[in-house]
């Protein structure tokens, strides 16, 4: 930087200046020379401890910067890849259902709708009990798989969670299941948070399952 060669030309300088005075006159003017080059290298080095303090404030936020800007490509890329799914389940027939800042794809069979894909920003989520006035009864494979939901909540109609429904929510902590829900499929939490705790009432099914797979359990 500059400023270092500034530092040294004014520090050699003044070294030249005191032996000037040194050989000239001596005596007092030689003491007062040196104190000025006393005074000038602690004011150097306060600059010098500013300048550092600058720079390592300018490397945390470039590193910050750079933290930041790959977070964003790899959302980027997350929210590219549920989109090419949602959009392979509605080219398959899906139909899609949104509400609030989330999307979802779903079919209906037999009257009742299984939901087939997930996609939105919030972290807190309600899974709906009822679209277009029929009931939801299943969370299908992979429905949330690699979102970034934090909380589900799933309503008292869903019975049935099929394999790998939440398959790789690193996020997800809390999970709600009601005692309606009588089967989970294999995987249906795999590679989700190792905080995951799941929120049921005692004795149900869901808590059965929990326990079988090493989950935290709260009951109500």
């Amino acid at each position: 930087m500059k400023f270092w060669k500034i530092s040294g030309v004014l520090l050699i300088l003044s070294l030249v200046a005191f032996a000037g005075i040194e050989i000239f006159f001596g005596g007092e003017e030689a003491e007062d020379a040196q104190k000025t080059i006393d005074a000038l290298k602690v004011e150097v080095a306060a600059k010098d401890a500013l300048v550092a303090q600058y720079e390592e404030r300018i490397g945390t936020l470039e590193e910050q910067l750079v933290a930041l800007q790959r977070e964003q490509e790899e959302a980027v890329l997350v929210y590219a890849e549920q989109t090419d799914r949602l959009e392979t389940l509605l080219l398959s027939g899906a139909k899609a259902y949104k509400v609030g800042d989330s999307m979802y794809t779903y079919v209906v069979e037999n009257g009742e709708v299984t939901l087939t894909g997930y996609i939105g920003s919030e972290e807190k989520v309600s899974v709906p009990d009822t679209i277009d006035g029929k009931r939801v009864v299943r969370i299908g494979k992979e429905t949330f798989r690699e979102t970034a939901v934090l909380e589900v909540v799933v309503p008292s109609t869903v019975t049935y969670i099929d394999w790998f429904a939440f398959y790789g929510c690193f996020g997800l902590r809390n999970v709600t299941l009601p005692t309606s829900v009588t089967r989970i499929e294999y995987g249906a939490f795999e590679g989700c948070s190792s905080s995951l705790t799941v929120h049921c009432e005692k004795d149900s099914y869901a808590e059965k399952y929990a326990k079988s797979y090493g989950l935290a359990v709260e009951t109500e």
